[in-house]
């Protein structure tokens, strides 16, 4: 008789099936499979002032959704205000909103979601 080894833990970003970037005029109606894919949008041309109306959503199997908090994609720049964080950092970026996708879908149900 052969032992099956225990399934393996589910990552919890199993439970995101989409993301969508959002601006002042709703560039971006289509579903994204990645966050670098939703921060991209933002940050490209086609973006309008994303600084004033920028939003990045994931999508959850079930229905339910959660806003990705500003501060991962927007910095205070001196002089310029709110804008949005350059391509160069996107590696630490998605790095930190995986982490912090991470503790939310793991945490109880008291986390704000739409």
């Amino acid at each position: 008789m052969t032992q099956q080894s225990p399934p393996a833990p589910e990552d919890p970003l199993d439970r995101i099936f989409a993301y969508r970037a959002f601006d002042l005029r709703d560039r971006f109606p289509q579903p994204l499979e990645t966050f670098r894919e939703a921060l991209e949008c933002l940050q490209s041309e086609r973006a309008y002032l994303p600084s004033w109306s920028g939003d990045i959503v994931a999508y959850l199997h079930g229905g339910d959704s959660i806003a990705i908090p500003e501060r991962f994609f927007f910095r205070d720049e001196p002089g310029v205000g709110q804008a949005i964080v350059l391509p160069e950092d996107n590696d630490e970026v998605c790095a930190e909103v995986q982490e912090w996708l991470r503790q939310e879908l793991q945490s109880p149900s008291d986390v704000e979601r739409n």
